[in-house]
């Protein structure tokens, strides 16, 4: 297990009947770093984890420098321009970089998505951003589902 971002997990630990909020900061192969609001710096093993863990979890990742969601449609948008440009430069993108989110920007969208095995929607939803980050950041972030490990240019 490795952990590029920190979570915001749900679980249980100790006694405890109701899960809560905690941070796990860090994992490695020994243990697994909790911050706990209730117990402070917590260490665990993968097997203590496992055992409280409700499922429930939030990825807090890094922002692609100059790109927000949601996208604007229609209208000149300085994160759509941002995302032209890194879509151009992969030799996805063959319009002009003008921040208007329209048909070829939605279609350079769709290649992307095509070459990662996402569904084709056109749009930069969470499991196309995080993957959009993984390969503009150049870092391993977690996938909501397994993909092919292909490299982007």
């Amino acid at each position: 297990l490795a952990l590029a971002y920190p979570s915001l997990v749900w679980i249980k630990t100790g006694d405890e009947v109701k899960p809560h909020a905690a941070v796990l900061s860090a994992a490695d192969p020994d243990h697994l770093t909790l911050l706990d609001p209730l117990m402070g710096k917590v260490q665990l093993s993968a097997r203590e984890f496992e055992t409280g863990f409700t499922g429930r979890g939030i990825l807090l990742w890094k922002e692609i420098p100059g790109i927000s969601l949601p996208l604007s449609r229609g209208t000149p948008d300085a994160s759509v321009r941002t995302l032209q440009a890194i879509l151009k430069v992969w030799g996805l993108y063959p319009g002009q970089v003008d921040g208007i989110l329209g048909v070829l920007t939605e279609m350079a969208i769709k290649t992307f998505q095509e070459e990662r095995g996402l569904e084709m929607t056109g749009q930069v939803g969470m499991e196309t951003y995080l993957l959009l980050a993984q390969a503009v950041l150049n870092q391993k972030i977690p996938s909501i589902r397994r993909v092919s490990s292909q490299t982007v240019p």
